[in-house]
């Protein structure tokens, strides 16, 4: 009879073994912060944080923002994950007692245990002497617990999942939809991934959506009704219960056509001039090279060599020659990234003559630079005034009287002053050459060259440029900019492959 018990305890032990969870162990040490390393774990498995010997002496605590919940099965509701929530983990000792969420660590056998059942990259750290330590993180690093993925009650493995891309707009009606997809299920393929299904803008890019909440109306299989999300998941659903296939589809929120309404209601939600004044001189650019597009389409551009039909290179090379020689001077767009110098030579002087200059020239080897404008405006680009102070407001022994003094330390600096516009202004014509010559090249391709479209028509479908920029109502370009609505000068939405068939 006892040795029937103890083969029934020995039984038990083993099915009790069998049935535990694989454990993982990570070694704390001091100062390791392992950011650039992931540990990659499995649902299911326990995971132990263990100090290492550096520690020893310390009173550690350790924290994670993984969810530390009572029901950790990832079969029920689980607690909401905040990125930057952390949980105190409780010590064990080596037969399991608890010790308390602060250990005082004597030897090495003492560990914090997780039940990993939420996937997903987690982060830890570890303080030492209180919770609140006000020295910061002694230690940290990251983990991740992989998901499981399943389909039609199957369980596909990570490294056996084999996914082929198709573009949502060239699979027509969604009852199309299985018939046309079936070839990747008969080819082996276990995943499908979906480029965005909502209704697309008129260039036609799969990427460039006009509504994000609207099903593209092409997916419809009866004209006299709207296809939802809904109708969209039923077919999502075939693929996966019956087809034992996942399906994954772009949200790509942050990318709109640009003919969505709500820009036009919301333009700070996009790059324009109001968000990002970086931009104003890019802007204004782009809205020169529409204008000249226009007038060349309007035929106003013939006698100077620019006829609406661009079918020599003779053509191209006028094009170049008005940029270069007229639109461009004109524009005065270095005007955006100078000073005006009279302004500031003048704001020195109203200071220094007011100031002791020092008898040795101060600035500890600095030079004074141009500081652009936040709004980028027209020669409102400034200087560190108390710089220009210490290098130019000076003691002078070849000046008799203030006066004097001044005006050699006001002519000193206009000089600098003009070397720095000037130095502004090359770097620009620099961009300006590299931009024209960008230019000069698209034109060639698309007009010209043997591989390309040699579309010949200049007109508001055919621009000579494409733009870059939507001026939301108004045709205004240029002047616009400079108005107090130069905010809707928007960033074009389109998506990555424009004027997509």
């Amino acid at each position: 009879m006892a040795i029937e018990r103890s083969a029934a305890a020995a039984a038990a032990a083993a099915s009790a073994a069998d049935a535990a969870p694989p454990t993982r162990v990570i070694t704390l040490q001091h100062g390791e912060h392992n950011d650039s390393t992931l540990y990659r774990f499995k649902k299911g498995y326990c995971l132990q944080f263990c100090p290492g010997p550096s520690l020893l002496g310390r009173k550690v605590f350790l924290y994670t923002n993984y969810v530390v919940s009572e029901t950790q099965d990832d079969k029920g509701e689980q607690a909401e994950f905040v990125r930057n929530q952390y949980y105190g983990l409780e010590w064990r000792s080596a037969d399991g007692e608890p010790l308390g969420s602060g250990v005082l660590v004597t030897d090495t056998d003492v560990y914090c245990e997780l039940r990993l059942a939420r996937a997903g990259p987690f982060h830890y750290y570890f303080v030492y002497d209180s919770a609140e330590s006000p020295v910061g993180p002694q230690g940290s690093g990251w983990f991740q617990v992989a998901p499981t993925l399943r389909a039609g009650g199957a369980e596909l493995p990570l490294d056996g999942i084999v996914c082929q891309t198709v573009l949502a707009k060239c699979l027509g009606p969604l009852p199309r939809w299985p018939r046309t997809l079936r070839v990747a299920r008969e080819a082996g393929y276990n995943m499908l991934h979906f480029t965005p299904v909502q209704q697309l803008g008129a260039s036609g890019s799969s990427y460039s959506i006009a509504n994000q909440l609207r099903v593209d109306p092409r997916f419809s299989g009866d004209p006299g009704r709207e296809v939802t999300f809904a109708d969209v998941e039923n077919v999502v659903a075939k693929i996966r219960n019956e087809w034992k296939m996942l399906s994954i589809c772009d949200v790509v929120l942050n990318h709109t056509a640009s003919e969505t309404a709500w820009l036009a209601e919301r333009p700070e939600a996009t790059y324009n001039c109001s968000t990002c004044p970086h931009l104003r001189p890019a802007a204004l650019l782009d809205a020169l090279l529409a204008q000249l597009s226009a007038a060349a389409a309007a035929g106003r551009l013939r006698e100077r060599g620019v006829p609406p039909r661009v079918t020599h290179h003779d053509h191209i090379q006028a094009i170049k020659h008005l940029l270069e020689t007229e639109l461009l001077p004109e524009a005065r767009l270095h005007e955006m990234f100078t000073c005006d110098v009279d302004r500031l030579v003048q704001e020195f002087y109203c200071v220094a003559r007011n100031k002791v200059p020092p008898v040795r020239p101060a600035g500890g080897g600095a030079e004074l630079r141009l500081l652009p404008d936040a709004q980028y405006r027209r020669l409102a680009a400034t200087v560190d005034l108390e710089l220009a102070l210490q290098l130019y407001n000076v003691y002078r022994p070849d000046c008799y009287d203030e006066e004097t003094r001044l005006k050699k330390c006001c002519e000193e600096l206009r000089r600098r002053l003009e070397q720095l516009n000037a130095a502004a202004a090359a770097e620009l014509a620099d961009h300006l050459r590299a931009a024209v010559d960008n230019c000069i090249a698209g034109l060639h391709y698309f007009r010209l060259q043997s591989d390309g479209p040699k579309i010949e028509e200049v007109s508001a479908k055919n621009p000579l440029f494409p733009r870059y920029f939507w001026w939301a109502g108004t045709e205004g370009g240029a002047a616009a900019l400079s108005a107090a609505d130069a905010e809707r000068a928007l960033l074009g939405g389109g998506g990555g492959v424009s004027e997509c068939p």
